[in-house]
């Protein structure tokens, strides 16, 4: 699936690419760092943080701020028909739904980059309206996936609940040796981004996004399953917790199309497993 014009279907909807800066351009370019609301508007208000291509996904909301979110799945089968975007994830968001974290797994053109293959990255969408992603990576079917959201220094001992900050850093890496990762140097704004208390620990996103009933074909999802599963999440202090997972499926625009994706919660609440 490609987009039209000017802008990119990121992993939290539609955005004009003056919002969108990759890896690598950061690292050629000498121009001054892209100043907030200064572009065009994205097209997705980022308080909506179930955009239209959510499809599936099981989400936990935090008592504790998060200190590092990590997350293993295998890579599914490509899909049997060409044409649409896929995105497989897991992430962390602030309270206020403004900023996400995310290690992602893509199959097709997102407008950036992609195209009929397996792609990992780390994007991050900022509280600013800008967008940052690093150098994807092509990845095979049946490779082990492991998406990390960590804090590499944490909030000031003397902050407030409104003004506290973490420095994080996004790691999407493979059993293979295929990584990517996305942080401070490459995207300042994660030295200066928010506690993150709003957990996602499986995501499916998938386009184009159509009328109930009549969207993306059967044969256009992954044509396997997709297990997200050794999931370990620690506070700030390094202790461990567990996550209470809610799942959700899109119903479209009438209740009675019913889920076309499924989500399956084991009772260990360690293993998130995603149908199509």
């Amino acid at each position: 699936m490609k987009t039209a014009g000017n802008y990119v279907l990121t992993p939290q909807g539609l955005v004009h690419k003056s919002r969108i800066h990759s890896a690598e351009q950061i690292g050629a370019s000498s121009a001054p760092w892209p100043a907030p609301n200064r572009f065009p508007p994205s097209t997705t208000v980022m308080q909506a943080l179930s955009p239209n291509g959510w499809k599936a996904s099981a989400t936990f909301a935090a008592a504790v701020a998060l200190g590092k979110m990590s997350v293993k799945f295998k890579v599914p089968e490509p899909p049997a028909m060409d044409g649409a975007l896929i995105y497989l994830f897991s992430g962390a968001e602030n309270a206020q739904m403004r900023t996400i974290l995310q290690p992602v797994l893509q199959w097709g053109d997102n407008g950036a980059y992609g195209g009929e293959c397996w792609k990992i990255s780390c994007w991050h969408a900022s509280v600013d309206g800008q967008w940052y992603y690093s150098t994807p990576v092509d990845v095979s079917t049946g490779d082990i996936v492991t998406g990390t959201v960590e804090v590499v220094e944490g909030p000031a001992k003397d902050c407030t609940a409104k003004d506290c900050t973490c420095t994080w850093k996004i790691i999407a890496s493979t059993d293979k040796g295929a990584s990517t990762m996305l942080d401070e140097s490459m995207d300042p704004s994660l030295a200066m981004s928010s506690l993150m208390l709003f957990l996602i620990g499986a995501a499916l996103e998938a386009y184009p996004e159509e009328a109930c009933c009549t969207g993306i074909a059967r044969e256009q999802y992954p044509a396997s399953d997709t297990v997200f599963t050794d999931i370990e999440l620690t506070d700030l202090a390094g202790y461990r917790f567990l996550a209470d997972w809610n799942s959700r499926c899109d119903l479209g625009d009438n209740a009675l199309c019913g889920c076309k994706n499924t989500v399956q919660i084991n009772p260990d609440k360690s293993t998130i497993t995603l149908r199509y």
